[in-house]
């Protein structure tokens, strides 16, 4: 007795192994995590060193140079990159996808510290962070009408931040505004030459005394009293009273050379929102978080935040990533319900008997829940790639359903009971189930071993499709054969209707098809030509699709980036933010935006509403609003997307220009190629980061005046440094917490570099009269000359990237490809080219496919020979893949709805090469089976085909307007789905044609010419 002997005689049996299926996945499904993508580890650590004062080359030689070459040896980095400018040194290593960051973090640490004796006096710790770089995951604003931005952002800093950081899932809450309280005091340098005083002596006036310290406590006999000191400073008013000199009895106080207040630390940096300006907090991440989850958490942290803000303060989220991703699962669950009703639809119109779509039906859902308990096990989350897994998978698992029930109606249509005809279909199919099955699975398993983003991303799907197809194999085993015994009643002459109808329709389809078989049979070698062509047809196909890592989604947000001339201020910056304002405003959709405002940058984007509430894309906002920004002529706006895929951030394009040349002759070669790319019209914004265009002045001591006057250098650099360079002195508390204290000279007074030769450096003190000071002027001179705004670095190179746009209609490919042919035609020697953001996913995972589409066929190809002990009949059945494959590459080469080859349709394309191969195992293991009992190769694969086409059409009609769906989808996650669900139904369709018509050509062709092989 084989086994499905066992579970159509034993049914209770059956039943139970079923509801151990039923409960094991319910119980599962509600506790598994619910996040975007699946879980991506895409970690940058970044060193930032603040050298107060410091231009761009200083900071690149003494700091930024030793960083990298001390951080290089750390294990599992991608590239490192880094940026100087003036004061600010930065350094960020990208590590390998899925590389774990704490011992890379542990390393830097160690090798930072090793070196930091070696920077140069002044030079603030090195602060090291890590990041997911996956984006950010809200935005907050924090505004008011009344206070001032400081006391916003102390407010935020004291109260706001603190909660979100200990939501769980959060990596980090920070504000972008950089508008933290100080104390700023803003000094006057004729004030300062009229008491005889630099500002180094003001300086070491506030560092000795305001000056934090514990002095201990007192122990008796029987008590001890704490001790404390009012040592430090706490308000504006003390501030302003502390003394900084004396002459002669006169006391001189800070309030007298200077103004005194509160004030941001950072006063540069402006962010507008719907709210006004104010904070604006950022959060991000941390690896692995649960983004549903974590954002669930932050609202209610918000919520109970606003019900007990001042009446003065408001909150905002501006934006929420999980909006995207809350609406793409609704789309995708929503298809779900409808594949699953259109599926059963079909299986009605293919069986016309309510018994007969009942044993599918409850096999569907069975199998999906069967497959969710698998999920659990290994560990998936439900996310937009495993929920579309569940929806191809509907059309999968009723495969085997639509084949039993078909197999057991064939049975009774010849006279037998419903127990014979389930017992003889169940044993018939056995071996094809699990043939289908192992073909399936084997295509599946070299998507999951893949490295690179596609093996991170897709192997959750791949394996969730595994495990859907194992399920149903096991169903069609256990549970549908027992259905069919039990529920299906003999055919008689009284059926209803509508079953009569299904009935003459498929036996009118019989008969076309097979007239149409035989002729192709007796000529077919012209088959064999078709098939060939097709074949050749579908590298051209394949060459001339578009290609990209993977489709647009419409997120819901535009990003919008605009950059300055050389050298402007956020005066100028800001002088252009209100038609930007205007425009973003202007867009009908718009739910939310903001806009940041800083020296030469500015930065933004808006919100749209709910994908329901509106009829045009972001793709169709984007281009409107490009055009908008064209216009404002003050600065160049470029207006781009977010990534579809986690990793990437930024612009499409980040292309790298790296040599050991020098900055000029890097800029000089870069500025060439933006030239030549604006004008070839593939690009809708570029611009490079390298440009010789800030004006820089040098200020030229005289060493020997100064000896004279008895000074030396770092008097005079102290000096300048503390009216110009905007570092600290030390910090003061308030309400048990500290601030900074930040002396600069007024705004007034540095408005251009001849007016710091009027700074007092020292005073010569007559025997009477007041002291008379010495000018800048007097030991020193100014030249001037124009040098980089900033000096980037990759990979320990000089290096440049230009950031673009393409232009509508032109693929990232296709941009990618013209600036390389340039490229290498224009570099001169020394010079190489690499890439950054999600364009180097991109061509990361560009080459990946073939191969892998390659081992995942040979896969095929071995389990279909062990299985049927024949290396012929393996190739028979695959012979369509290629077949089907063209198909789809058609759709992809005439680019419907903006289709292209990229990661969502290679996938769809290894899961059409295991779809198709099904057919191919159905035909020849019957046709095997008739040569066994002595018919000829043809008459075994005619007969084959016939008795075969009403089960190949039910399963591929199930599986293409199963995909229907996904088709017509529409709003959050659409493009991928659409893409995916165009290669299966268009390569379903052409590969069940050349399935019918080609495989039995290639059957007279490669078949043994004695009987069948078994095994």
């Amino acid at each position: 007795m084989s086994m499905t002997d066992l579970f159509i005689r034993r049914p209770v049996l059956s039943i139970v192994l079923c509801i151990i299926i039923l409960v094991a996945g319910l119980r599962t499904v509600f506790g598994l995590p619910v996040q975007s993508f699946p879980s991506t580890v895409s970690a940058t650590i970044q060193v930032v060193t603040i050298y107060y004062g410091a231009d761009a080359g200083t900071v690149a030689g003494f700091i930024t140079t030793p960083i990298e070459s001390a951080v290089a040896a750390t294990d599992g980095v991608d590239y490192v990159s880094s940026t100087s400018e003036t004061s600010v040194s930065t350094v960020t290593l990208h590590l390998k996808l899925n590389e774990d960051p704490k011992p890379a973090i542990a390393q830097v640490q160690a090798y930072v510290s090793a070196i930091a004796n070696k920077f140069p006096a002044g030079t603030q710790q090195p602060v090291i962070t890590m990041s997911n770089n996956e984006g950010s995951a809200m935005y907050i604003a924090v505004s008011s009408k009344s206070l001032r931005l400081e006391q916003v952002a102390d407010y935020t800093a004291r109260v706001v931040l603190p909660q979100l950081q200990s939501v769980p899932g959060v990596l980090q809450a920070t504000d972008m505004t950089q508008a933290n309280m100080a104390l700023r005091v803003w000094f006057d340098a004729r004030r300062l030459a009229g008491y005889g005083l630099t500002a180094n002596d003001v300086a070491t006036a506030l560092a000795q005394n305001d000056y934090v310290t514990g002095i201990g406590q007192t122990l008796g006999g029987m008590m001890s009293v704490d001790l404390a000191v009012t040592s430090s400073l706490h308000t504006e008013e003390q501030f302003r009273q502390l003394v900084v000199a004396q002459r002669g009895s006169a006391l001189i106080r800070l309030g007298d050379v200077a103004k005194v207040e509160y004030g941001p630390e950072m006063t540069e940096v402006r962010i507008t929102n719907p709210l006004g300006s104010g904070a604006f907090i950022r959060v991000t991440l941390a690896p692995g978080a649960n983004l549903i989850a974590t954002c669930d958490r932050l609202h209610d942290v918000l919520s109970h935040i606003s019900a007990r803000l001042p009446p003065n303060i408001r909150t905002r989220v501006i934006f929420d990533l999980s909006d995207f991703v809350r609406a793409s699962l609704h789309e995708v669950i929503l298809t779900l319900l409808e594949a699953i009703a259109i599926v059963t639809g079909v299986i009605f119109l293919f069986l016309g008997s309510f018994r007969s779509v009942l044993i599918p039906l409850v096999t569907i859902p069975l199998s999906l829940v069967g497959t969710v308990a698998l999920m659990g096990f290994m560990g998936f989350s439900i996310n937009s790639l495993t929920l579309l897994a569940l929806v191809l998978a509907t059309g999968l698992v009723v495969d085997d359903a639509i084949i039993v029930v078909e197999n057991v109606n064939r049975h009774l249509a010849i006279g037998e009971k419903p127990m014979e005809a389930a017992l003889k279909a169940a044993r018939e199919l056995g071996r094809p189930i699990i043939a289908m099955t192992i073909v399936l699975v084997a295509a599946y398993v070299p998507i999951g071993l893949q490295k690179g983003l596609t093996g991170a991303l897709f192997t959750e799907f791949a394996f969730t499709l595994a495990a859907s197809v194992t399920v149903s194999a096991v169903l069609a085993l256990v549970l549908s054969p027992m259905m069919c015994a039990t529920l299906l009643r003999p055919h008689d002459a009284t059926a209803p209707r509508w079953v009569k109808f299904s009935d003459l329709g498929l036996t009118i389809m019989h008969r076309v098809y097979a007239k149409m078989l035989r002729i192709v049979l007796r000529f077919w070698p012209a088959g064999i030509v078709l098939a060939c062509v097709v074949l050749g047809a579908s590298v051209m196909f394949y060459r001339g699709a578009t290609h990209e890592l993977a489709p647009a989604e419409d997120q819901g947000i535009v990003v919008v980036a605009g950059q300055g001339p050389p050298a402007t201020t956020l005066d100028y910056v800001a002088k252009y933010a209100p038609p930007v304002l205007d425009a973003l405003k202007g867009i009908p959709e718009m739910e939310d935006f903001w806009l940041l405002d800083a020296p030469r940058i500015e930065q933004g984007g808006v919100v749209l509403r709910d994908w329901r509430k509106r009829s045009r894309s972001d793709v169709d906002i984007q281009q409107v609003l490009q055009g908008k920004l064209n216009d404002v002529t003050g600065l160049q706006y470029g207006v781009f997307q977010l990534p579809s895929l986690p990793g990437g951030a930024g612009m499409p394009i980040q292309f790298v220009i790296k040599g050991a040349g020098s900055a000029d002759e890097l800029a000089a070669i870069s500025k060439t190629i933006v030239t030549e790319a604006k004008k070839s019209g593939l690009f809708a914004y570029i611009d490079n980061d390298l440009l010789i265009d800030q004006p820089q002045t040098t200020l030229v001591l005289d060493r020997s005046k100064l000896a004279e006057l008895g000074l030396n250098v770092s008097d005079v650099g102290n000096s300048l440094n503390w009216l110009l360079g905007g570092s600290y002195v030390n910090y003061f508390s308030r309400d048990q917490r500290s601030y900074r204290v930040m002396p600069l000279v007024t705004r007034g007074q540095r408005l251009n570099a001849e007016q710091i030769l009027d700074y007092p450096i020292a005073y010569t003190h007559p025997q009477s009269g007041p002291a008379i000071p010495i000018p800048l002027s007097s030991v020193a001179h100014l030249t001037h000359q124009v040098v980089p705004e900033q000096i980037a670095h990759f990979q320990q190179l000089n290096a440049t990237t230009l950031q673009a746009v393409p232009a509508p209609g032109v693929s990232v490919d296709r941009a990618y490809s013209w600036l390389a042919s340039l490229a290498n035609s224009r570099l001169p020697g020394g010079y190489a080219t690499d890439t950054t953001g999600s364009l180097r996913d991109y061509l990361t995972e560009r080459g990946s496919f073939l191969p892998s589409f390659g081992f995942g066929i040979l896969i095929i190809f071995l389990a279909l020979a062990a299985q049927f002990g024949s290396f012929r009949d393996a190739l028979i059945i695959l012979v369509t893949v290629p077949m089907s494959v063209a198909g789809a590459l058609l759709l992809l080469w005439l680019g419907m709805r903006g289709a292209s080859v990229n990661l969502y349709s290679e996938i769809g394309l290894v899961t059409l090469a295991g779809l198709i191969s099904k057919h191919g195992i159905l035909m020849v293991e019957v046709a095997n089976e008739r040569r066994e009992q002595g018919m000829s190769r043809r008459a075994a694969i005619e007969h084959a085909a016939l008795v075969r086409l009403r089960p190949i059409l039910m399963t591929t009609a199930a599986m293409i307007l199963g995909v229907v769906p996904l088709l017509a989808a529409s709003g959050a996650g659409a493009a991928s789905r659409f893409v995916m669900g165009l290669v299966l139904a268009g390569g379903l369709a052409i590969g069940t044609l050349f399935t019918l018509i080609v495989l039995p050509c290639f059957y007279l062709l490669l078949a043994h010419r004695g009987s069948a092989p078994s095994c």
